[in-house]
């Protein structure tokens, strides 16, 4: 019913258009969310090196001339976002498969020497253990930092009364070559620092915690 009400609303600003562009900067502040027009959402980085295409079947990834299967943690036009780096010369697609408190997932990549690689975001974020719930925990890139060289990822309990330890979110710092976490950061520390990356819903979990 949420993912739903989300939609509708979304949908509503677009009454009578054939082409809207639904709000970004959900949880990055460079986030943008698709253009979506006759049932098709796209989004494309500002050289036009990566584009994405979500129809009825198919949700995927062009970069650097590889095509990449995203559909796995994607839900809907309203409910996604992407982010550019030209100095990571990298994508990141935050998406979720349910409502709008989630469950929300990310993946990354970068293109370096011809080649495109994925970050393996989730794998480096679960070996943490930095956080525990009884629900499924939302993780979600929040920004490219460090001139490129690194990515900043939070770990959040969604925001449900249902959650033990609720909206509770840690922040980690990921090396962009090697995928591995330089640093953990308490949301005080994380927006001390970084806080010009924080999208809107970022900077809600902060308030309570």
């Amino acid at each position: 019913m949420l993912k739903l009400s989300v939609w509708f609303a979304a949908l509503a600003l677009c009454v009578n258009a054939g082409t809207c562009m639904a709000k970004g900067n959900i949880w990055a502040a460079a986030g943008q969310t698709f253009q979506f027009s006759n049932n098709i959402g796209e989004w494309k980085s500002p050289d036009g090196s990566a584009q994405i295409r979500s129809d009825d079947t198919d949700v995927t990834l062009k970069f650097y001339g590889s095509v990449i299967d995203i559909a796995g943690i994607y839900g809907s036009p309203w409910l996604s976002e992407a982010a550019w780096s030209g100095e990571a010369r990298g994508v990141f697609v935050n998406a979720s498969d349910g409502g709008a408190v989630g469950t929300w997932r990310t993946r990354a990549f970068v293109e370096a020497g011809g080649r495109v690689r994925e970050i393996d975001v989730q794998k480096a974020i679960r070996t943490a253990h930095a956080i525990k719930s009884t629900c499924v925990l939302n993780v979600v890139s929040v920004g490219w930092i460090d001139s490129g060289d690194a990515l900043l990822v939070m770990e959040q309990v969604p925001n449900s009364s249902g959650c033990s330890h609720m909206s509770k979110a840690v922040f980690f710092v990921l090396d962009v070559k090697t995928g591995k976490i330089r640093e953990t950061l308490t949301p005080t520390g994380a927006k001390a620092r970084y806080s010009d990356v924080f999208g809107a819903r970022v900077d809600d979990t902060l308030t309570l915690q």
